[in-house]
Formats: structure tokens, sequence, C-alpha cells
């Protein structure tokens, strides 16, 4: 069997996917992942998120794990996100819907979209590469999440990182788990300034990135 469902140390869900011999998210702690990795450098801290619209682009849904961390922590006083996630392979997140009965998730899966509170969805079933290639849109934030370049080269090319920086609005940000060698130097190189960030303990985790657009 390809999939298999694991529960992480605070409480979460992940999928390990034995064809590409990794977990989709922190299999110490997926939530928290979503959280310090993402949702925190990328939204929250986002001088952008002060608009009364925020754009978002994730590239990699995984198993919707950061919308869904999103959705819980929206509140009234919010700017309204456009979640713009693209992913070419759903089916971890079929097995993971299926797996823990998310007649929600299954419902987003089958209609590619979703509307609640201060907060929609497009869900795209495509390369990333495609998708830069017919994009138009701007965002304001990017969460860079493929598997890990070791496993899945080509979610990490300099010219994703290039496109990237190019549907960036100045002043955004786009935030990884990644540090690599290879994350750092096509941030960089595509004009991104980056930053180390230190993440918490339960993440069995030293740091994550965040590289700025300056304006």
């Amino acid at each position: 069997m390809r999939f298999s469902l694991q529960q992480t140390n605070d409480g979460s869900y992940t999928v390990h996917d034995q064809e590409y011999g990794e977990t989709y998210k922190s299999r110490h702690a997926a939530f928290t992942e979503s959280e310090w990795v993402f949702y925190r450098p990328g939204v929250l801290e986002n001088p952008l998120y002060q608009k009364s619209s925020f754009h978002l682009l994730e590239l990699g849904f995984g198993l919707g794990t950061n919308f869904s961390y999103l959705r819980n922590r929206i509140d009234k006083g919010s700017p309204h996100i456009h979640f713009t996630s693209i992913d070419q392979d759903l089916s971890g997140a079929k097995y993971f819907a299926e797996q823990t009965k998310n007649e929600e998730l299954v419902s987003m899966l089958h209609t590619k979209k979703a509307e609640f509170h201060q907060l929609s969805l497009e869900l795209v079933e495509t390369s990333f590469e495609i998708f830069f290639s017919k994009n138009k849109r701007y965002f304001d934030a990017i969460y860079f999440d493929p598997f890990s370049p070791k496993h899945n080269p080509d979610g990490w090319t300099a010219h994703l990182f290039q496109q990237s920086y190019r549907f960036l609005n100045p002043g955004g940000r786009l935030v990884t788990y990644s540090v690599s060698k290879i994350a750092k130097e096509g941030a960089q190189n595509a004009g991104f300034r980056i930053e180390k960030r230190d993440l918490p303990f339960d993440l069995n985790k030293r740091n994550s990135l965040v590289a700025y657009k300056d304006t």
C-alpha cells in the first residue's frame, strides 16, 4: 500500500507516502509545523496582511493541512484570504479524507473550491510549472511546500523560485520548511532576501526559511 496514516505528537495526523519515502507533514507535529513554518511568518507577521484582502498561494496542497490550520485561525476581524493551492497529485489527500472520514475535504477535492467565513479556496490540479506559465495574478505570500528537494527535485528548481518572486507582491514573503542549499540558493538567486527561523523543540527540526521580496 502506498499510503499509511500516522498520528503526530500534537494530536494531528499526517500520511506517509511510500512512493516518495516521506510524510506530507512533520511526523512529529503536523499542525505545529503549519503554525510555525507557514502561518506565523507567512501570514500573521506579514505586513501585507493588513489589507482588506490577502492573496495566498500554496505550492503543494498535500493533505490540506495548511488550509485546515488557517481556517481554524480566521476570525471576524481577519482580512478575507483568497487561498490558491496547486498540486498535480491529490491521491494522498483523497486517502487522508477517506481514512479520517473528512466529508468537508472530500467535497473540496471534488469541487476544487470552498468558501468559508473570510476564507476561500481554489484548488488547481496541475504542475507548478504549468500553473505559473498561465498565471496572471499576484500574491501576498507563498507557501512553498512540495516534498523535499532530495525526493522531489522538480519542485525546487531555480525557475520555480524565479516565478515565485515574479508573482509575489513587493513586501510579500515566501515561506518553506527546507533550509537546504538548493532552497537557500534558489531563493537568493531569484532576488529574495532570506532568513532562517528557529522552530519549537516539538518539531525536532531547528529551522525553517523565510524569503522576503523587499519593497
